[in-house]
């Protein structure tokens, strides 16, 4: 990551969390006396799983007039959905979005560079669609990655146990994840793709 982003990344993150004091310094124990102590996290992430699908249904019928049983197909859950840390902390999520902007596309066109077009493509197809030091152990691939502030990683997530290691001190990390649900919209918009009423 060059210097000029990566200078500004603490910066940006405390000036997004309105200061420092919300960081809270943590020292483990060398006798493992105190356990370790939560760290707060918050989703900004879209999901499509548990989604109504539209397979086999008639294209000239609105969904709404659908029915299976004595019930109507429910709407609301037919499109890939936000999670509620994004209703509920929206503006944090619109500043983080904004101080980390130039970041987000350094990533993007690093990934571009580096993957396979199919990969990087289905990446960005995803995209399209919707709207501190860390110690990172991806347990079955047997990886320690020790990652400086401005490093990233991918990996499939759904097919690798991981997570960070004990730490002292501040840290924070940025997670970008997709829900592996994900394909099934992409493809056919969860099967409603032939629908003249989904557009």
């Amino acid at each position: 990551m060059p210097k000029d982003l990566k200078d500004l990344l603490y910066p940006s993150l405390v000036a997004c969390l309105d200061g420092p004091d919300l960081f809270s310094v943590w020292l483990p124990s060398p006798a493992n006396e105190n356990l370790p102590q939560p760290f707060d996290c918050l989703h900004f992430s879209w999901y499509n799983r548990h989604t109504t699908k539209g397979n086999d249904t008639p294209s000239d019928v609105h969904p709404y007039e659908l029915h299976l049983g004595n019930s109507r197909t429910n709407m609301w859950q037919m499109l890939p959905y936000t999670s509620s840390d994004m209703a509920e902390y929206g503006q944090l999520f619109d500043r983080l979005v904004q101080a980390f902007q130039h970041v987000f596309l350094w990533i993007g066109s690093a990934l571009q560079v580096h993957l396979p077009e199919t990969e990087y493509s289905a990446l960005v197809q995803v995209a399209e669609s919707l709207p501190g030091n860390v110690i990172l152990v991806l347990k079955e691939q047997g990886l320690v990655l020790e990652l400086q502030n401005g490093d990233f990683a991918v990996f499939c997530s759904s097919k690798a146990t991981h997570f960070n290691l004990d730490y002292a001190g501040v840290q924070a990390t940025f997670v970008m994840q997709t829900d592996i649900g994900f394909d099934k919209w992409t493809a056919e918009q969860n099967g409603w793709g032939h629908s003249s009423y989904f557009c």
